[in-house]
């Protein structure tokens, strides 16, 4: 890995390079020889056993490990790192159980947060990155696409009102096109800024009237066409309401 260990820490040359956990909890920096049990004999007892299975990742001690900060590890390492399958426990409670690649979440897992919220699905050095599911705690859930840490991309989030929408999302908003259904039956399918409906769309009530046209701010606003169930129409510009 050349002059860098795996947290990016370089080493001069001919003196002693010292590995550090990074607690992701908290993200307070501590030396490794601070994991308890880990140092000294245990290391080369590490060594040994990844000799003998022909694999560089093997079991951590049974029961977990306590870390820096608390946290607790129990898994597969490779070396002095977290490597492979396990599960990390924060002081907080909140947990990580999945796949870790050089001391980081990566790959698939999931993540329980101490107020009961969860988000199951990719990782990618630490952060939520490509599918997945987030349920909160107040039974709201997002499925869909993650980049670095944030919704982005397709996805489908359900209010536990009942209302929902389905289509583009940018840095957590609803942004692009999509479709937002209310639970008392409205609909809107069209663009969206920022989380508000517009330039443009078709908003459908549930008595029949339908409006076509440009929006601003969440609202009708310009050119547009507004029709009735009987039939009705009005065509025209610089329409608002609700």
């Amino acid at each position: 890995m050349g002059a860098c260990n795996s947290n990016g820490l370089g080493c001069d040359k001919g003196s002693a390079c010292q590995m550090v956990y990074v607690d992701s909890n908290d993200t307070s920096v501590v030396p490794l020889s601070s994991k308890t049990g880990r140092e000294g004999g245990a290391a080369a007892a590490v060594a040994a056993a990844a000799a003998a299975t022909g694999s560089d990742m093997v079991p951590g001690p049974v029961g977990g490990q306590t870390l820096g900060g608390g946290a607790v590890y129990d898994g597969q390492w490779r070396g002095e790192e977290k490597h492979g399958k396990g599960i990390l426990i924060f002081s907080d409670g909140s947990k990580y159980e999945g796949q870790f690649d050089s001391d980081r979440k990566h790959g698939v897992g999931k993540y329980t947060y101490s107020n009961g919220s969860t988000y199951e699905g990719h990782w990618c050095m630490e952060v939520q990155d490509g599918t997945g599911v987030e349920r909160l705690i107040d039974g709201s859930v997002f499925e869909g696409q993650f980049l670095n840490g944030d919704k982005c991309g397709r996805g489908k989030f359900t209010w536990n009102t009942g209302g929902s929408y389905e289509g583009d999302f940018d840095a957590n908003d609803m942004h692009g096109q999509g479709t937002y259904k209310w639970s008392d039956g409205r609909a809107y399918n069209g663009q969206w800024q920022q989380n508000h409906m517009g330039p443009s769309g078709v908003m459908r009530w549930t008595d029949g009237r339908c409006y076509e046209g440009h929006f601003r701010d969440g609202k009708k606003h310009g050119e547009g066409k507004l029709a009735w169930p009987d039939g009705r129409s009005y065509t025209g510009c610089c329409l608002s309401a609700e």
